[in-house]
Formats: structure tokens, sequence, C-alpha cells
């Protein structure tokens, strides 16, 4: 009888070590979760903010309860500004950031650079170089006057500004927007100025007849040109 309670016992720990081997293959023998590092705000981040240092901290998750589009580097956070409110222990999205100057179709306020201003002119088929400019192309804007001005009596045209950035076609921001296939053109087109070319081109636009010029993305000296005069060249 001892015996077959000595086998009994025996059969029982061979089916639980066996039991136990087989449960433990399904986890490969190891019970560690695998972890990530992702940023994470340290206090409530209002809309409109430029984030620094202080805001973040970083922490280590597991990974199957990070974010996809996580930050997960603050270097990377850091100076950017944040378009939507996050909340303190919320992870860092990135499509909750912006860079100023990126190319953006969510807000123009983002793309202009501190210190310049964003001006809309108005231009037709012709003076908006038959709708092939495009958002981030450079161009300079040229006016024409019929009224005597500063001395110079007649027709005459100046250069007003050089090399500047088209941020906006009509209502579009993306240097990938297309016009109309079908041939329709813009009305406006956005610029990024100085404030003293804001007020120039506004001024300009008043007394005069603007016209857009294309340059070349290599092109980027300034000609200092003069004004110019019927004058200067008929006949000549």
């Amino acid at each position: 009888m001892k015996r077959v309670k000595l086998i009994a016992v025996l059969a029982a720990l061979v089916t639980a070590l066996l039991l136990f081997l087989y449960l433990n293959s399904f986890s490969g023998g190891s019970s560690e979760v695998s972890e990530v590092s992702v940023v994470i705000a340290a206090v409530n981040i209002p809309e409109d903010t430029r984030i620094t240092q202080e805001m973040l901290t970083t922490k280590e998750i597991p990974a199957s309860v990070k974010i996809a589009d996580a930050a997960t580097s603050s270097s990377s956070v850091v100076g950017k500004m944040a378009i939507e409110k996050i909340y303190a222990g919320e992870q860092i999205l990135n499509q909750k950031l912006i860079s100023a100057g990126e190319e953006t179709n969510n807000t123009l306020a983002y793309s202009i650079q501190p210190g310049m201003r964003a001006i809309s002119l108005g231009v037709s088929e012709t003076t908006g170089l038959a709708g092939m400019i495009k958002p981030q192309d450079h161009v300079d804007i040229i006016a024409d006057f019929e009224e005597p001005a500063e001395g110079m009596p007649g027709v005459y045209t100046t250069m007003v500004v050089e090399n500047v950035t088209v941020l906006a076609v009509d209502s579009t921001m993306l240097k990938s927007g297309k016009t109309d296939a079908k041939g329709a053109y813009y009305t406006t087109i956005t610029l990024q100025v100085t404030p003293q070319d804001a007020m120039k081109l506004s001024t300009t636009e008043y007394m005069g007849h603007l016209r857009a010029i294309l340059r070349s993305p290599l092109d980027t000296k300034k000609t200092m040109l003069p004004t110019i005069k019927p004058g200067h060249f008929v006949g000549k």
C-alpha cells in the first residue's frame, strides 16, 4: 500500500512539474515587462504656451500603455508651442506641438517667425503670376504709381519689398496645396514681412498697383534697384 501511495505522490509531482513547464512556456520563461521612456507633463500646460524643461518629466512606463505619438525625449519637446491644453500627468503627444515657423495648415499664427508679421495682398491672375505662386515661395513686390510722389511726376515703378516668404495662398498654408484643376486661381497671397514693410505694403496698395514677382529659391540677394520711370528707358 505504501508503495502505491509513493508512486501516486511521484506521479502528482511529475504532473505538477510538467504543468508548470507548459504554462511557463507561454511567457517565454520570463515574467519581465518591457518598459519605454516617455515625456510626461509635470504641470498643466495652457494652449499657446512655449514649453520649458521645468514643465516636463520623463518616466519609464510599460510599452503596452505608451501612446504611439508620445514623445520619448524632452529635448524634442522643449522650445515648441502647445497648440492644445496639456494636462499634468498626460503623455506629451507630438501632434499637440508645433515649432515657430513650421509649415502647417492648422493656424497661420504659428507659421510666423518671432518679430515678423503677416499681411495679405489682393492679386489677380496677372499680378499674382497666373496661379503659380505656392506657400513657402519667395517673392518681390513692386508697385506702379500714376500720381506724383516725392518729386517724381507721372508713371513710375518702385521696389517695395524683396525676398519675402509667402505664408499662404488664399487659405492654403501648405506648399503641397493645389489650385483648382479647372484653372481657378487665388485672389490673395499672405506674406511674412517686418512691421515696417507691412506698413509700406499697406500704403502702396492703397496708392498704387502691386505686382508679385517670383524669385528663384537659390537667389537670396537684394537688388536694391532704384525707382524706374518711362523716361529712363523709352527711346533709348
